[in-house]
């Protein structure tokens, strides 16, 4: 059986596994989405957001179904709405905000860890 490295994986645990659906909701997810005014959020609005705006910026149906993965291209079609531009517009407001926030924080997550190993 092959290892697995934290490097292999996107989401990975303190112990070098997946990250479960729950713990990553508690621990990033919500978090973050608390940190830019958003309520609540699940994986279900990032998948349909990611959906539509694959489908917007032009991907193909088939392309989408790949990547979310759907064993059906309309599927992929039912989670992709179009979005007006002046939709658009919002989101990409809120992209920046969301963006700014993570950069924010992961920045004082460097400077805690820099900080507990100069100390330790």
């Amino acid at each position: 059986m092959q290892s697995t490295s934290r490097m292999d994986l996107i989401f990975a645990s303190k112990h070098n596994t997946p990250t479960r659906y729950d713990n990553f909701l508690k621990r990033v997810l919500k978090p973050v989405a608390e940190a830019v005014g958003l309520e609540s959020i699940t994986h279900q609005m990032l998948r349909r957001s990611f959906s539509t705006m694959a489908l917007d910026s032009g991907a193909s149906p088939k392309d989408v179904q790949g990547q979310m993965p759907h064993t059906d291209a309309r599927m992929s079609l039912y989670y992709g709405k179009v979005i007006p531009a002046s939709v658009r517009q919002e989101v990409n407001k809120l992209v920046d905000q969301m963006r700014a926030t993570i950069e924010k924080h992961a920045e004082k997550a460097e400077q805690t860890e820099a900080e507990t190993r100069r100390i330790g």
